[in-house]
């Protein structure tokens, strides 16, 4: 049900946008912009690396360094099983940037080494893949507290102006410098918010994302060293 919602209020969204005049939409983008002040443009340039992040670190996750675990083990498996560790090597190697092949070809390479030698080799393969998964997305923690941080600084400068302004200001324009002051603070407090909140999703959705793959990768590494331990002790 709540699915459903989420994507009914998607669509709405996206028709409001599209359906919505163009002229209309910059004008407003800019006034708020504008009217937000400096750190309406810091926000905004801190929020499109955030954004950068966030698409590079998905199609990392769910594409280059990402490979079907189940049927990639069972066609290492079949080929281990024939004897043929060779051809489980070659099937690694049709997916090189993957952190399960990269393991597991670890592991392969050492086929007919002691288990100690084997798991050295699938652990020092841990260590370079890992660097390779994580690597980014704590950023995104940090600019959505950075986003944060400069809204309320802007809200606070903001305030700060509105009402020293009104100490100096001619009493015809003691009306505009408030509401000048009282814009700023108010925009760039929205503004911090609407950058950070999808950045913490995001962190939170990318770092679940990231221990599912090495969950895996862990999982199917002791698989491997089992079934070649096995093999080596039904060969003695």
């Amino acid at each position: 049900m709540y699915a459903g919602n989420l994507v009914r209020l998607t669509v709405l969204a996206v028709a409001t946008l599209l359906l919505a005049p163009a002229d209309a939409l910059a004008f407003d983008f800019m006034k708020t912009m504008n009217d937000g002040g400096p750190f309406m443009w810091a926000i905004l340039v801190t929020f499109a690396f955030g954004i950068v992040i966030i698409v590079e670190r998905t199609i990392a996750l769910n594409l280059k360094l990402h490979v079907k675990p189940e049927p990639f083990f069972d066609e290492i498996r079949q080929n281990v099983l024939k004897g043929n560790i060779k051809g489980a090597i070659e099937v690694c190697e049709r997916k090189p940037d993957a952190a399960l092949s990269h393991v597991l070809k670890a592991a392969l390479l050492k086929a007919d080494q002691p288990e100690r030698v084997i798991q050295d080799a699938v652990d020092e393969a841990d260590l370079e893949v890992l660097p390779k998964l994580q690597a980014r997305t704590p950023y995104l923690n940090m600019i959505a507290n950075v986003s944060t941080l400069m809204g309320l600084l802007g809200t606070i400068l903001g305030l700060i102006a509105a009402f020293a302004g009104l100490a100096h200001a001619d009493p015809s324009q003691k009306q505009a410098v408030l509401a000048s002051g009282i814009a700023i603070a108010m925009n760039t407090t929205a503004f911090g918010l609407i950058a950070a909140i999808p950045c913490m999703i995001a962190h939170a959705l990318l770092m679940g994302r990231t221990n599912s793959v090495v969950q895996k990768v862990d999982e199917y590494a002791v698989k491997l060293i089992n079934l070649l331990i096995g093999l080596q002790k039904k060969a003695a």
